[in-house]
């Protein structure tokens, strides 16, 4: 795969749009066949490519219709052990949207409980959340929260924190696969793998598997490497000859450098068809930044639906997991059951697959379902009413 690194440079403006029609594309230069909606393989498909239409097809399909169901821990805990007791939450990079999205939901479970966070920003800076974890530490907190840290440049803390009796959660790392590392006491996060192999399905069905697409993340954070991984690693078993060309942008960049960066992509690669956000929608705003400029309306498939459609963005397709709000709570969930003497224990937010079929004609973001009554759901499981 390529990746682009570069400092922000601007290019010549490219004139030409992609027309959304349907779940279909009509593609800026590409070879993909569209047609009112058609996503059937074109006439000229070979054997090798219908297979991959069928396959990505029938996917993308399973993942539009599928129900999350009940998402929440079935096993009740009681809440009244965490009362009173102060937790940390240590954040890689507070500034993002979706972060500060979790910290309120957090900050809102701890307040239904009774208990008092201390939030700690680590402004995009491994360093930086270091210093927060050691603090935390000092600080004798009840246990610490880690929201998009890399814990492989925590091993001294860890150690630390087991040693002092300080639970620490892990959230958002990317794979309910994820080994323990010592002194971790629990992983709750989605598989973003899931929902990157959703988002492939997706843009392979909608590009009839004649695919050049850039995806955009930071991979040095856990869950966007596994977002790009499962993405990568499902294109490559259905259409090994589809292009993928990778954008890599640091936390701390995402304002300044993103834009550019997208720039470079596209001007390398004039024949993209399908753009893949691996992160979140707080990228596509300055996706869009580079689009405007070379003039091109290239279809995006996103992750967590903060600004899917009527919003005006040309997202076509998004995977999400419920409210970034929500997640919050998930996480204090399994504060609480880490304060019950519960370790090593993983819990998975579920991930849908959604475009204009199922996200309704409503504002912004789309919460499945399930997912629209989880403060009564959480006080339920938690004895508080």
């Amino acid at each position: 795969m390529q990746t682009v690194r570069s400092s922000r440079r601007r290019y010549l403006t490219r004139a030409g749009a992609c027309a959304i029609a349907g779940a279909a594309l009509v593609a800026c230069g590409s070879s993909a066949n569209s047609s009112g909606g058609d996503t059937s393989p074109s006439t000229g498909s070979s054997a090798k490519n219908a297979s991959c239409v069928a396959e990505a097809t029938s996917l993308t399909n399973a993942g539009l219709a599928s129900d999350t169901g009940n998402p929440y821990p079935t096993t009740p805990t009681n809440a009244a052990v965490v009362k009173g007791k102060t937790y940390w939450f240590v954040d890689l990079d507070a500034s993002l949207p979706a972060d500060a999205q979790s910290e309120q939901g957090f900050q809102a479970a701890a307040t239904a409980a009774g208990a008092k966070v201390r939030f700690y920003d680590g402004q995009g800076s491994p360093a930086t959340v270091i210093q927060g974890v050691n603090t935390a530490i000092a600080a004798k907190a009840a246990a610490i929260v880690l929201l998009n840290v890399d814990i492989s440049t925590l091993k001294a803390e860890l150690t630390a924190a087991k040693a002092a009796g300080i639970p620490v959660i892990e959230t958002n790392n990317g794979s309910t696969a994820e080994p323990f590392l010592p002194g971790v006491t629990a992983h709750v996060t989605p598989n973003n793998a899931t929902a990157g192999k959703l988002q492939a399905d997706y843009a392979l069905y909608a590009t009839h598997c004649e695919l050049n697409a850039i995806i955009i993340s930071t991979l040095s954070v856990a869950s966007d490497k596994a977002i790009v991984d499962g993405s990568e690693e499902e294109i490559a078993r259905l259409c090994p000859g589809c292009k993928v060309t990778d954008v890599d942008v640091q936390a701390a960049d995402i304002a300044t450098k993103l834009p550019g960066l997208v720039e470079s992509a596209l001007q390398r690669n004039p024949d993209t068809n399908i753009i893949i956000d691996g992160s979140d929608t707080a990228y596509v705003p300055g996706i869009q930044v580079a689009q405007n400029s070379l003039r091109t309306n290239i279809p995006i498939v996103s992750n967590d639906g903060d600004s899917v459609p009527p919003s005006g963005l040309p997202i076509v397709a998004d995977t999400v997991e419920g409210s970034r709000v929500s997640n919050g709570w998930f996480y204090f969930d399994a504060v609480i059951r880490a304060a019950h003497g519960q370790t090593g224990f993983t819990m998975e937010i579920p991930t849908v697959l959604v475009d204009k079929t199922n996200w309704g004609t409503g504002k912004p973001p789309f919460v499945p379902p399930a997912y629209n009554d989880y403060k009564s759901a959480f006080n339920k499981l938690w004895g508080l009413g």
